[in-house]
């Protein structure tokens, strides 16, 4: 009876994951996950996105008017293709690690306009896409709202709307600065 109820035991505890671990030790997507967004490389407009940098995020607060929560500082490449990977660190950048396509969290993006829109693929429910919407502004660096685009089931958000929603949020967006990065090599990205 023990090996039974043992059996069964893995059997389920290793089908509750939908993600792959790459040797760098990162969260991949399976070879069966859809991206809606994979396709539409085609149109994004290359002269807002710099895909010879990279977009830091450095001393963001977590809410508004509140220094008390600190988020960790982090970066997203850009890649030409649509793909993007997304980096936490601990310290600042290193080019190693910003020129490694095996390191960080991965995703796609397409842009409408000024308006840019990502599908994550992280650990949340074993595996799974998660939204993030924001925009290209005046400074060219990309501010991103806090809130996931599918918490009210609009999916159709224009840049007035982000705006909007990141003015009205007790939620501070993370405001990823433009940074030019020397050394900057082109690795094909590998999900």
């Amino acid at each position: 009876m023990k090996i039974y109820f043992c059996f069964i035991v893995v059997v389920l505890t290793s089908s509750c994951t939908h993600y792959v671990v790459n040797d760098a030790g990162y969260i991949r997507p399976p070879k069966s996950q859809k991206f809606s967004y994979k396709k539409s490389f085609a149109g994004l407009n290359l002269s807002l996105i710099d895909t010879n940098s990279i977009y830091y995020l450095s001393n963001g607060y977590y809410y508004k008017n509140n220094n008390g929560y600190k988020k960790k500082d982090k970066y997203i490449r850009f890649y030409s293709d649509g793909r993007f990977k997304l980096q936490g660190l601990k310290d600042s950048p290193k080019i190693d690690d910003i020129n490694n396509p095996d390191i960080g969290i991965v995703g796609y993006y397409i842009m409408k306009g000024n308006v840019i829109k990502m599908q994550i693929y992280g650990d949340i429910d074993a595996g799974s896409i998660q939204l993030e919407y924001g925009y290209i502004d005046e400074n060219k660096n990309l501010i991103v709202m806090h809130d996931n685009p599918r918490v009210d089931f609009n999916i159709g958000y224009n840049e007035k709307k982000i705006r909007r929603l990141i003015e009205n949020s007790p939620f501070s967006p993370d405001v990823y600065k433009k940074t030019a990065v020397k050394g900057l090599t082109y690795i094909a990205p590998n999900w």
